[in-house]
């Protein structure tokens, strides 16, 4: 059955855009409100190490969840099914780790920047080396979740203020049905080629897919083809004509014959349609199959299918997001990040449930409902474990990645170690964290939750064709299951609630990019202007501090603007996620090192830090430079692992061994003294 959408062909009403401005304008506010206090670069860096422990531990999990978990969660229900949340099995180790070991050493220590550590244990070469490439992971970090997040709050906005944000481009049209057509403007070479390669076709006797397209088009058809030939182009009517004829048996199911495409390359969706069976297609997938079988036919002759590019949309969304951040970080620190991320996660929670809530009431169903059309759903079977180190999808290797990067981003990235110095001691950072671990399993499940709402949704009823989804069989695309919250966001929750959810997503985003602004901007403060600017008063700094970190702001907006219009038509977005997730596991070995080893030196581990940063780099672009498949979950275990194989043989081979200072710098030594001088 069908479910009228809430506005004429979905979007943002007025009482939306309302609710999304009071929560933007609320932020401000706060951000000005927490200003009037600050007096030195202690409260804006550390917020004078007296802010709440639940406070902290509710910041500390939002600054690390964005919106791609809160949208493609969900949607991962979509293909393995409850089995998703098998990824929190590292969890209980992940806590051992943190509890007893990185919270009671790093609180010790008495941090602004975590890499002030490095130069205690080592020099300050390791020091600035480590900030550097923090910088770098920050910075790549934040600009690809705002930008991922843009893109899915353009799907649900379409504000397309040309005056002054740029032009929206529309993706290649369809028919009124949703289902797939071959427009004139989809021809390359002005579907001269296109028309000479049919026809050609007709001469033949061989069962190619060239042939099988000219024997369909009817005789009809056949007699009033245009004479194509090279160096002579058709008319723009013989364009049109041969794109509604090809248009015209794009619903034909006969189309596909095994026999006949084997030799064919397929490209887009083929094979996805494929392997879930024509007879389970409708016939708007159907259209869709044929009309990636035609590119597949004609790779050279005819364009696959346009994305829509939002110019407008993307450029007024990533400024909001930016600006707004940028402001209230600017002014308040890090204590308007916390008390703004509070706000945000419970905006967060409110769009979680309002969306579970509208589902249960629309459809007369509960969990119990959802449960069982979930377990009617095929989802991908989930292997416990495989010897395949490209295998992508085992509960081993997803445990696994996710345990080193929980105690890398807890041991060494300053996002998250910066939280646990605005608290008062080791009892309050435990506190934090433990709130934030119990946030980041509670959220996974009401997540979880909403994605098999949504499944249910969708076998109750039918979602129009440009949510990419019209039957649960659809749901094996990733695309088309990444897209299907924030269409159900745009065309199906009713205004008000629409607003709320949306001003949701932008709550995961600026958690994201004002965390990350103001983490850089003490890194750049701490890690090099004040090691060489040391007698900078209190004023002068706090100036400095506020000017770094609306610099790095508008740097961020500048370099996500460019990387959108950089990954058109490319997958620039999975290199970049590749790219500074690498980063990772070097920067926490370095800590580890440093903890735990009395023979490593800075002579033995910057090299090892260099060597492991070009192992993550090699690992994560593997199949790129090498054609060879190393799974992503065990990019930063594999640059961990070489980085302290390669740091003992160099200390071994060079005979280094810490001196007596810097042993006070050991794990052991920190722990039995307490805090150390600097």
């Amino acid at each position: 059955m069908t479910f009228a959408t809430t506005t004429a062909g979905g979007g943002l009403s007025f009482l939306d855009y309302l609710i999304i401005g009071i929560y933007l304008l609320s932020m401000l506010c706060m951000g000005l409100w927490i200003a009037r206090k600050q007096q030195s670069t202690d409260d804006f860096f550390v917020g004078g190490r007296n802010l709440p422990a639940w406070a902290v531990g509710i910041s500390l999990f939002a600054s690390l969840l964005s919106t791609i978990t809160f949208l493609g969660m969900p949607g991962e229900m979509f293909r393995t099914g409850v089995a998703f949340l098998t990824r929190q099995l590292a969890l209980p180790l992940v806590l051992a780790v943190v509890w007893f070991l990185w919270i009671p050493f790093f609180m010790r220590l008495n941090l602004t920047s975590a890499y002030e550590y490095l130069e205690r244990r080592f020099n300050y070469t390791v020091r600035a080396l480590a900030a550097v490439f923090c910088l770098l992971l920050l910075f790549g970090w934040i600009s690809v979740v705002v930008l991922t997040a843009s893109r899915a709050m353009a799907e649900i906005a379409d504000i397309n203020l040309s005056w002054f944000f740029g032009h929206n481009t529309l993706a290649t049209q369809l028919h009124a049905d949703g289902s797939a057509r071959i427009g004139a403007e989809d021809f390359l070479h002005d579907g001269t080629t296109l028309a000479a390669r049919i026809r050609a076709a007709a001469i033949t006797d061989q069962p190619t897919p060239q042939k099988q397209v000219w024997d369909m088009l009817g005789e009809q058809v056949q007699q009033r083809w245009p004479s194509a030939e090279m160096g002579n182009p058709i008319s723009s009517e013989s364009k049109e004509f041969v794109a509604e004829s090809l248009s015209t048996i794009l619903k034909r199911r006969d189309l596909y014959d095994e026999s006949v495409w084997q030799s064919v390359q397929l490209k887009g969706a083929a094979k996805t349609y494929l392997k879930a069976g024509i007879d389970n297609l409708s016939d708007v997938d159907v259209s869709h199959l044929n009309r990636s079988l035609l590119v597949s036919a004609f790779p050279d002759e005819i364009e696959p299918r346009r994305p829509a590019f939002r110019d407008a949309d993307m450029h007024m969304i990533i400024l909001c997001i930016g600006m707004f951040s940028v402001l209230y970080t600017t002014l308040g620190g890090i204590r308007a990040v916390v008390w703004t991320d509070v706000i945000q996660f419970f905006i967060l929670m409110a769009g979680a449930f309002f969306t579970m809530g509208f589902i249960a009431w629309i459809t007369s169903s509960g969990l119990s409902d959802w449960l069982e059309t979930s377990k009617a759903h095929r989802h991908e079977a989930v292997e416990w474990f495989t010897p395949d180190i490209g295998d992508r999808s085992s509960v081993a290797f997803i445990s696994l990645g996710m345990f080193f990067w929980f105690i890398c981003t807890h041991g060494s990235n300053q996002v998250a170690l910066q939280r646990y110095f605005t608290v008062k001691d080791v009892r309050s950072a435990r506190k934090s964290y433990l709130v934030s671990a119990v946030a980041s399993v509670g959220i996974g499940v009401i997540l979880a939750g909403v994605g098999i709402s949504l499944m249910h949704f969708i076998t109750q009823y039918d979602l129009p064709s440009s949510s990419g989804i019209t039957s649960v069989v659809d749901s094996v695309r990733n695309t088309a299951q990444d897209g299907l919250f924030p269409e159900f966001i745009r065309l199906y929750l009713p205004s008000g609630m629409r607003g709320m959810v949306v001003a949701a997503l932008f709550a995961a985003a600026m958690s994201t990019i004002d965390s990350g602004a103001n983490s850089a901007s003490t890194i750049i403060t701490v890690d090099f202007f004040r090691r060489f600017d040391p007698a900078a008063g209190a004023d002068s700094e706090l100036r400095r501090a506020r000017m770094l970190t609306a610099t790095m702001g508008i740097i961020v907006v500048v370099y996500t603007i460019g990387l959108y219009h950089l990954s058109k038509g490319t997958d620039i977005i999975s290199l970049c996620q590749k790219g500074f997730n690498c980063f990772l596991g070097p920067l926490g070995a370095l800590f580890v090192l440093g903890m735990f080893s009395k023979r490593v030196t800075a002579k033995s581990v910057v090299p090892a830090f260099l060597l492991g940063e070009v192992f993550g780099v090699c690992s994560s672009y593997s199949k790129d430079l090498f054609d060879f498949n190393f799974s992503t979950h065990l990019v930063i275990a594999g640059s961990w692992l070489v980085t302290i194989v390669t740091a003992h043989t160099l200390a071994i081979v060079l005979q280094t061994k810490a001196t007596d200072e810097q042993r006070q710098f050991l794990w052991m030594p920190v722990i039995r003294s307490g805090e150390l001088p600097k």
